[in-house]
């Protein structure tokens, strides 16, 4: 089995570093998305088209967080809704277009590249771990989507 393949299948995305690993050269990757068979998610991370089209729209979600999760690393955790659709909580009615993240290294809140960065005070017990994933507890995620949502989906 393509080593690229096992890694969309198992974390929804593959890196271009990986792809270097594996052999793929900058011109095979561009040829590769042009062509269909691969979909660039965001700068540096891909996945084979036909895995992403297999997806709905929460387990699409899912894939933004934990990519976002690889790139910004211990700073942040999920939070709000991301946290919340990797602990499997139904997210009726909260918006997935941006993945939420809480900062843990004091930085700044902000919205960049499709991920809203959330600063807060955060204790050792509202972080879990799930999946490999550092997130917010669902108690406090599910508090902090609701404050942003509409009252309809807050309740």
């Amino acid at each position: 089995m393509d080593p690229l393949r096992h890694l969309a299948e198992t974390a929804g995305f593959f890196t271009r570093a990986q792809a270097r690993d594996c052999l793929y050269r900058d011109k095979d990757v561009t040829g590769l998305v042009r062509g269909g068979s691969w979909l660039r998610l965001k700068r540096g991370y891909f996945t084979f088209t036909d895995l992403w089209q297999g997806l709905d729209e929460v387990q699409r979600f899912r894939v933004r967080g934990a990519m976002a999760m690889h790139s910004l690393g211990d700073r942040v955790a999920l939070s709000h809704q991301s946290a919340l659709a990797e602990q499997e909580v139904d997210l009726w009615g909260l918006d997935t277009t941006n993945v939420h993240v809480t900062r843990l290294d004091g930085g700044a809140g902000r919205i960049e590249s499709g991920i809203v960065h959330h600063e807060g005070l955060v204790i050792d017990d509202d972080v879990v771990e799930r999946g490999g994933l550092r997130m917010l507890s669902a108690d406090r995620s599910a508090l902090e989507a609701a404050i942003r949502a509409d009252n309809e989906a807050a309740l």
